[in-house]
This record gives structure tokens, C-alpha cells and sequence, in this order.
């Protein structure tokens, strides 16, 4: 029995990954449909469509998200399912165009996942277009597109533009493509597959083909010699013998489609690849840095591949380094304590030779500073106390204790910290004049550009945080005049930084690295050159040495402002405290009338 092998993508450093491939047929039968002959005022939502209109009159298949057959006539609705395919990674617009009212969902429907609402053009109108926005990875994602027509002319269109589609294009038929296989291992193009792997493929949800032919085979152009399987109802094969080290191999699956009136149709899939692992020793999944809390269990795992045996040993970096485990890809390490903070690293051998790891931080989390402003510029965790220039006034009334500090032109102040590889900056801001672009906090390297900041870039375009001298930034976000508590974050295992304004994530940056050297100190009110001072007061300044998650950070929010900690989100509560009620009504109404689509981010 050969084991099950999830294959890692040469461009995911995670040892398992599931990889989504979808196949189809000729552009001509791109989409299929749904058709009730009925008539409504509105779409019902889309879980709720089979259950609401009852069997559809009509199933096929068509190229395009086309309602041609209904041309001048009333009372139907459409329901079609496709899977686009995306060349490039990026942000995704999408729009229809219809009358009376469609929608527009993004998700993984062949294979039961959720669906994301993108456009929602629903209701009796007119032709109209809407619009809206989704993230979307390289490989295919299923597209769902409603369509209702009650009485008078009708029309649809989806349309989208994205990475190398730069202006709005209607949706070709030929990135269009109807399930036949819906999940397959390897993945395309994967790299570093063990020899003793076999191929997998699934079905979509609800849907069982009558059989399989697979081919695969050194040669892309996968002659008919390749084929090895005929009409088969299985959904692995185990190629006898192992696989060839350091080869390519082309595979692709047709399914016989079982939903053609007795008659199937076999559904060729495009050819996938994927390459087997080298014949040296390598590497393929390095450890990664863990933040833990005193008292708990820190693990590290690698992933090696030989086609000999390999043996292993943990390393903890010192003078000299000192081994902690053996015999495992994966060291445990319980009871974390001070002494157990430090690199890790792995090394892997076999009869050929040895190789290392990444080296990986076991970092034991803690509030490295905290300046609450109480009537001094004192650390009370530490001894980081604050260094006064000018006069700032540590008497100003504050948002949590008695006192906050009010920084103004000329009087600001500088905490010194030992910088970390990962950190997060909380801090509560309440701006009272505005110059344009003045820092409340600002950290830079040893020469004085910036390696982080956050500022009020005026009062009427709100905050801004930005890294590496403003080289990888944040969007501007307009906050009312009021008290804020603001939130970043920087992780340096992932190279991820976020950003949390009154508990809410309001962003995140990923595949950051942070400028080198960080300076020792941290300007508040002000930058190190001293000429972006900021007049308003800042109040309890924390710096931790780990980047705070979504919880952590809410949990800062509730005992700051006494409002309950909100452990799960509430449906509908925009605002993020923890109930539904008028204020979120009024955040409703104002991100509608932006651009009639909530939430605001989704708009053009």
C-alpha cells in the first residue's frame, strides 16, 4: 500500500497542500443552468434557491452566462455554475449587468465550500451594472451567476477585470469550465513528490461520474501508450514500482459525465504535471518560529526527503550549539521557560551527506513596555522610562488611568526598547489640531529614516501606518475625531503585518520584511528629526514582542473601555461591540450611500 500524498507547491513552503483543478470541455458547453419558469420580485438568497423555487423545468448546459433562450419572455430565473480560471493572483472585480436583478457569487461549489456574495445587483429594475471585489489565487474558483426576470425586456452580462485584464472585459467562455474532476494530488506543476506517491483524484459534491480514463507519462504530449486506466469507476492509481527520482510527469483524468440522458459525454481535462524529488537529501519544509506562553509546549517540524534512509538531530543555537533532540522531524519542547528562548535548527542525514534547517525562534511572549502617561513618561513594566523634549504635558486628561501625555509642536518625548524581530505597538490617539502628516509613533533605523510610523495624515483623511520609510504602507482610514485605539503588528515568521483600529482588523500586508537596523528608540508625538510633531494626546503605550492576534487584541479594547469581550462575531454587528443595534444601522446607511454596496471595501 502506497501512502497518500498531498503534494507541496513550489511556491507554498507547507509540507501538505490541497490544490483545487477543475476540468472541462470544449468552450461550447462552458456553463451550466438551471431554469425555473416563475415569477419574483427578488432573488432568494442562494442556499435557499432549490428550496424556495422547488425542481427547476430546465437543466443544461451552455458557453457563456447566456439567457438567449428566453429572449422576450417574462417570468424566469436563471441559476448558472461555472469555474473561472485565474492565470494571476491579485484583487478580482467583478460585474453584471442585468434587468431585472442578478447576483454574483465566488466559491469552491463543486465541492460543497462556501460561497462569497460579490455583486449583488438583486431587485426589480432596469438594465444597471454593479460591482465588487474579491481576492483570488491562481487555479480555478467556481462562479455561480442569478439571474430573475419578471416582466418588460430583459438582459444579462458578468464581466470582470483584474491582474493583466486591466479594463472591464465580458467573461470569455474560454477561462470558463464545467466540473468533471474537482480535486486532484499532486497539484499542478508540484515539485519534490516522493517516488512511492500515487495519483488522487475527486469528484465534485453530488455528482459521480460512470468512469475515469487517466494517462500519465514522461512525454507532455501523453500519447495513447500512456493511457492506465480505461472507463474505470476508481479515483486513485498507484503506478507499479516506484516513480523515477528527479523526473516530470504529465497526467490528465477525463471523467465520463453521467448526466446525458443515458448517452456519456467524456469530459477531457487539460494535463497537469509535477516533479519527483532529486536524488540527493533536501529539505522541503523548514520550522518556523513559535510564540509561546511561559509554562506551555513549543513544537518544531521539518520535512526531508532522500531516497535513503535519514536520521536527524535537533540544535539549539549557542556557544557552542547543543543538541536537544533526536531521531525525529519534530522536536517538542515542553514547560517553555527563560532558558528555553532561541534559534532552532534542524540537521538531516543520510549516507551521502548532512544539511541544515532554517534556524527558528522560540520566542516566550511578554509585554516588553508599558507607558500609561499617569502624571509621568514611567515604564512600569521596566525600566524604559520616557525622555522628555520640550514639555510635553503628562497632566492632560487620558482615556484609561487618570492621565494621558499631549504632545505638541516642539514638546514630544522618546522611549528607548530593545528592538524584536516581531513586535506590536498598541496605543489609544485622540488628534486635536492637524499640520499634515504628524507622527504620533515613529521608529527608525540608526540614520533616521523610518523602519515603522503611524501618523494622522490630516484630520480630514485620518491615520496611516506605513513600514521601511513609508516604502510598504497601509490605506489612509478616516476615523471620527475621538479617542481611537490603534494596534500594529509585524510577524516576523511570516513576514505579515496588521493593523487594528477599536479592535477591528482594518488591514494587512503580507510578504513584509523590515528594514534592518531598527533603532533602540521610539518617538512619541513626533519623528527623530523632530519636524512631524503631532498636537493631540497619546495615552497607555504598550510594546510586546510578538505580534498580537485578533482575540488578544479585543481583549486590550474590553478591559480599556469596560465593554464586553466579544470571543465570536455577532451577525451584523459592524461596529465590532459585540451587539446589533442603531450604531450599526448608521454605519449601514453610510458605507450604502458610498456606493450602494457594503461593506465599503467593496466599492469601485
Amino acid at each position: 500500500m502506497r501512502m497518500k500524498y498531498l503534494s507541496q507547491s513550489s511556491a507554498t513552503p507547507a509540507a501538505i497542500v490541497l490544490c483545487l483543478c477543475l476540468f472541462g470541455p470544449a468552450a461550447s458547453a462552458s456553463v451550466s443552468y438551471d431554469l425555473w419558469n416563475t415569477t419574483l420580485d427578488a432573488l432568494p438568497a442562494l442556499d435557499a434557491m432549490d428550496s424556495t423555487l422547488g425542481i427547476p423545468a430546465e437543466t443544461g448546459v451552455v458557453g457563456n452566462f447566456d439567457i438567449s433562450k428566453m429572449a422576450g419572455k417574462d417570468g424566469f430565473v436563471f441559476r448558472f455554475k461555472s469555474y473561472i480560471k485565474i492565470e494571476t493572483a491579485g484583487t478580482y472585480t467583478f460585474y453584471t449587468s442585468s434587468d431585472d436583478g442578478s447576483m454574483l457569487y465566488v466559491g469552491d461549489w463543486a465541492t460543497g465550500g462556501a460561497m462569497t456574495k460579490v455583486v449583488d445587483n438583486n431587485g426589480l429594475h432596469g438594465t444597471q451594472q454593479k460591482v465588487g471585489r474579491i481576492d483570488l489565487s491562481v487555479g480555478y474558483h467556481g462562479v455561480i451567476v442569478t439571474m430573475f426576470e419578471k416582466d418588460g425586456s430583459e438582459f444579462l452580462s458578468a464581466s470582470y477585470k483584474g491582474p493583466g485584464i486591466p479594463t472591464q472585459i465580458v467573461i470569455p467562455a474560454s477561462v470558463l469550465f464545467i466540473p468533471g474532476v474537482s480535486t486532484v494530488s499532486p497539484s499542478d506543476k508540484a515539485i519534490n513528490i516522493p517516488v512511492t506517491s500515487q495519483i488522487e483524484w475527486a469528484a465534485p459534491a453530488n455528482y459521480i461520474p460512470t468512469g475515469y480514463d487517466v494517462y500519465i507519462s514522461n512525454d507532455a504530449n501523453l500519447p495513447m501508450s500512456s493511457k492506465v486506466l480505461s472507463a474505470q469507476k476508481v479515483t486513485s492509481y498507484d503506478p507499479p514500482g516506484n516513480l523515477l527520482l528527479n523526473k516530470t510527469y504529465y497526467w490528465r483524468v477525463d471523467a465520463f459525465d453521467p448526466n446525458s440522458g443515458g448517452n456519456p459525454i467524456l469530459r477531457t481535462g487539460p494535463v497537469w504535471s509535477f516533479t519527483t524529488q532529486p536524488e540527493t537529501l533536501i529539505m522541503t519544509t523548514q520550522p518556523k518560529g513559535v510564540f509561546v506562553n511561559g509554562g506551555e509546549t513549543a513544537t518544531f517540524t521539518v520535512t526531508a526527503l532522500s531516497p535513503k534512509p535519514i536520521s536527524y538531530a535537533w540544535y539549539k543555537v549557542g556557544t557552542p550549539d547543543t543538541v536537544v533532540g533526536t531521531d525525529s522531524p519534530t522536536l517538542t519542547v515542553p514547560n517553555i521557560s527563560a532558558t528555553n528562548e532561541g534559534e532552532y535548527y534542524c540537521k538531516a542525514t543520510d549516507s551521502a551527506g548532512s544539511i541544515d534547517s532554517n534556524r527558528a525562534s522560540l520566542t516566550i511572549k511578554k509585554l516588553v513596555g508599558r507607558w500609561p502617561f499617569d502624571g509621568n513618561l514611567n515604564d512600569v513594566v521596566g525600566t524604559n522610562h520616557g525622555t522628555a523634549v520640550g514639555s510635553p504635558d503628562v497632566t492632560a486628561e487620558g482615556k484609561v488611568g487618570s492621565n494621558a501625555v499631549k504632545t505638541s509642536e516642539g514638546n514630544y518625548l522618546y522611549v528607548p526598547w530593545t528592538p524584536t524581530p516581531s513586535l506590536s505597538i498598541s496605543f489609544w490617539v485622540l488628534p486635536e489640531t492637524n499640520a499634515g502628516n504628524d507622527y504620533i509613533i515613529g521608529c527608525g533605523d540608526p540614520v533616521g529614516a523610518e523602519n515603522f510610523f503611524a501618523r494622522m495624515t490630516n484630520i480630514t483623511t485620518g491615520y496611516d501606518v506605513a513600514f521601511n520609510n513609508g516604502g510598504v504602507r497601509f490605506a489612509y482610514l478616516t476615523y471620527p475625531v475621538a479617542w481611537n485605539h490603534e494596534v500594529f503588528t509585524y510577524d516576523q515568521t511570516t513576514l505579515t503585518a496588521t493593523w487594528y483600529i477599536n479592535d477591528v482588523l482594518v488591514g494587512t500586508v503580507s510578504q513584509l520584511t523590515l528594514n534592518q537596523p531598527v533603532d533602540s528608540l521610539i518617538y512619541v508625538g513626533n519623528r527623530k528629526n523632530g519636524q512631524r510633531r503631532f498636537t493631540g494626546k497619546i495615552d497607555e503605550l504598550k510594546l510586546y514582542n510578538y505580534p498580537l492576534n485578533a482575540f488578544e487584541v479585543k481583549k486590550i479594547y474590553s478591559q480599556d473601555t469596560g465593554t464586553p469581550l466579544c470571543v465570536q462575531s455577532v451577525p451584523n454587528d459592524l461596529n465590532g461591540d459585540c451587539r446589533v443595534d442603531l450604531a450599526d444601522f448608521a454605519l449601514l446607511a453610510s458605507n450604502w450611500l458610498k456606493c450602494n454596496l457594503v461593506p465599503e471595501s467593496t466599492c469601485p
